[in-house]
């Protein structure tokens, strides 16, 4: 009901009541210029009473630079942000007549103002200039400088003549006189007049404007409103009623309602984060993982890092004491990670070289650290991810999405449960491009892996359904569709009962994702930027290198593509025999079941005994025997794989027997969605 309430106090804001009300009492309403939306709505009234402080807000984007034909219909955005729990709010004008920002998208902490460009003015050839004045909480102000690059030679375009008006600029800037636009005749790029009061930089945010304007009868103590009305009376005539009644009467009300208001808001931004699956599963609100990016920040020693969005993910082991802070990638950041396409048989590095960020998305931050845990291990997660949008230069968009999202659920002590333990990661490849050619387009990732503290633990064993033994770091792999598996899973121990950490890459996460084409398990080859990766024995330095192949992309097609990255869990009561499943949890999904043995006998075989519904898939069977050890992989259980098809939604329990006598049970939950929506 918290959460419901201020949607419907934000209402009576959208809709004019409380703006009426004010009049209806002969009062100057507090907000001056266009209303905002939803909570914004109520964090912009609290503001022009004075009973909230404003955030500190940004803008994404420091320019724009668009392109097009005449007469093409252009886009873009510019995200208004703050990293308080306050609402934002923002509206946009601008200095020149064909760019239409008179939409704001009102998002919590986020103001998305939409950039459009109707028609592109028919100067081909020719560079125009704009600028776009964003005026959000507070009276901050922003100045975004938008080129638009016409396309063409236009040599059959007769010159058009507009006039195009010009809006005052924040910060005092002088502009420039109103002069008339040839279209097809390069006008003069004016400078803009700095005056004295300009600040020394263009983007420096600072409240400015008037004082905030509080209604008749309001004292500077905010919530006194006992207190004798100040000021001179409302202009409105009173009636006979009104004049026998005092004045603070009419406070009442207002009192009562910016009270109960403020008391939603600071329960609703304040409130632990909870929350359940679609199927009514709980999740807990403490995230296991957290996901950092190269992002042309600093990293946690103050080294710059290169603005290339690669990202490396850190895992709260939360079986160890104090939830010990384990690493799931070499590096931290990920910078030892890479991100490559290939567009027409030329190799294109994400984020780099050969193409300009369209946007950068980072969502709120929040502080995870654990008390008690060395300086070293301490970290926060940005959750619930990001998203960034990389132009190619032949046309070809690249969205990644990064999430932190809920895993598998499993069974705990109070039932099912699911855990924040999952980065997902998407791509979605769209063929843009402005002159409308098809291209031939792949994407490869390439994910430094590492299972724990330090490096002394890299090159740990891989477990992969369909496999005999674990693939060990003497050895390498590659797999080709179909025989790509569903996932990729390492024990940080050989201890069944206590593994570590359990680093698991889903492969298949959804029937509307595409799965990969090719997956290697090799060596770390360097920080590479070619599609191209050698496969050999991974040694001390493992990398797992994830591959969409190329195939040809129309203009205007895309590709959704992707997998996951995070904590995997093995049901295991005595130690001598886990399981571990994966695949999709969707009834008539294909799941992946796999046993994992220790010290397996001679002549061991073990039985997976399925509930009603459930079947194997064709040459399957249901006794399969323990393969022997490999002397490479020491003491670590041995992995027996079933593929399975799952039955009906709801709620099974799959057994694995040995015939030493040793059974162990995993519970899984089939539900109509997935988890990442198949």
């Amino acid at each position: 009901m918290a959460k419901a309430q201020p949607k419907e106090a934000a209402a009576l804001f959208e809709r004019g009541n409380v703006a009426q009300w004010f009049k209806d009492n002969g009062w100057t309403y507090p907000v001056q210029g266009p209303s905002a939306a939803g909570l914004g709505a109520v964090q912009q009234f609290f503001e022009a009473l004075g009973l909230a402080t404003a955030p500190k807000v940004e803008v994404t984007e420091k320019f724009l630079n668009l392109q097009g034909a005449v007469g093409q219909t252009l886009q873009a955005t510019i995200e208004v942000k703050t990293a308080e729990k306050r609402p934002v709010y923002a509206h946009a004008t601008c200095d020149q007549s064909w760019v239409d920002v008179s939409k704001t998208n009102l998002n919590g902490r986020i103001a998305i103002v939409q950039v459009v460009v109707p028609g592109v003015p028919p100067c081909p050839g020719q560079t125009l200039q704009a600028n776009i004045n964003i005026t959000a909480n507070g009276n901050q102000r922003f100045v975004v400088p938008l080129n638009l690059t016409i396309t063409g030679n236009g040599s059959h375009i007769p010159p058009v003549i507009s006039v195009e008006p010009v809006v005052q600029p924040a910060y005092g800037v002088q502009p420039a006189l109103v002069q008339p636009v040839v279209y097809g005749v390069q006008p003069a790029f004016t400078q803009p007049v700095p005056v004295a009061a300009a600040p020394a930089g263009l983007y420096d945010v600072q409240p400015v404007g008037p004082p905030l304007v509080t209604p008749v009868g309001v004292t500077a103590a905010p919530f006194d409103f006992t207190a004798t009305p100040a000021g001179p009376a409302p202009t409105v005539a009173p009636s006979r009623a009104r004049r026998q009644t005092s004045p603070w009467v009419h406070l009442a009300p207002a009192g009562v309602l910016l009270l109960i208001l403020l008391i939603i808001l600071i329960r609703d931004w304040f409130a632990p984060p909870s929350g359940s699956t679609a199927d009514g599963i709980p999740v807990d609100p403490n995230a296991l993982v957290a996901v950092f990016f190269a992002d042309g920040d600093v990293d946690d020693i103050g080294k710059p890092m290169p603005d290339i969005m690669t990202f490396g993910l850190v895992a709260k082991d939360r079986r160890a004491p104090g939830n010990q802070a384990k690493k799931l990638t070499f590096d931290r950041y990920g910078r030892t990670n890479s991100t490559v396409l290939r567009i027409d048989g030329q190799d294109r590095l994400f984020g780099f070289g050969n193409g300009r960020w369209e946007k950068k998305e980072k969502k709120e931050k929040v502080n995870l650290v654990t008390p008690g845990l060395p300086v070293e291990n301490k970290w926060k997660l940005d959750y619930p991810g990001t998203k960034s949008i990389w132009m190619h230069d032949e046309g070809i968009q690249v969205t990644q999405t990064v999430e932190i999202v809920p895993g598998e659920p499993v069974e705990t002590g109070d039932g099912f449960k699911s855990f924040l333990d999952t980065a997902r990661v998407l791509y979605t490849i769209e063929n843009v491009d402005q002159n409308k050619r098809d291209h031939k387009v792949g994407l490869r990732i390439m994910v430094d892996t590492l299972i724990g503290i330090d490096a002394s633990n890299d090159g740990v064993p891989f477990t992969v359904p369909g496999e005999a033994a674990l693939v060990d770091r003497a050895q390498s792999r590659q797999f080709d569709t179909p025989n790509v598996p569903a996932f990729i899973q390492v024990l940080e121990k050989p201890d069944l009962k206590e593994p570590g950490v359990i680093g698991y890459v889903n492969l298949k996460i959804g029937s509307k994702i595409e799965p990969p084409g090719k997956v290697l398990l090799t060596r770390w080859p360097g920080r590479s930027q070619f599609w191209d990766i050698p496969v050999r024995p991974f040694e001390d330095d493992s990398a797992v290198v994830i591959y969409w192949n190329e195939r040809d992309l129309k203009f205007g097609e895309k590709r959704e593509v992707g997998f996951s990255y995070g904590l995997g869990n093995v049901s295991s009561a005595t130690g001598q025999l886990g399981i571990s499943v994966g695949g999709l949890f969707t009834p008539g999904g294909e799941l992946t079941v796999v046993a994992l043995v220790s010290n397996p006998q001679p002549n061991q075989t073990v039985s997976l005994h399925l509930p009603d519904g459930f079947s194997l898939m064709p040459g399957e069977e249901k006794t399969r025997p323990v393969p022997p050890p490999q002397a490479a992989a020491g003491n670590r259980p041995v992995p027996v794989t079933w593929q399975v098809r799952a039955g009906d939604a709801g709620r099974y329990d799959l057994k694995v027997e040995s015939s030493t006598g040793s059974a162990q049970k995993r519970k899984v939950n089939i539900r109509q969605a997935g988890i990442f929506g198949g």
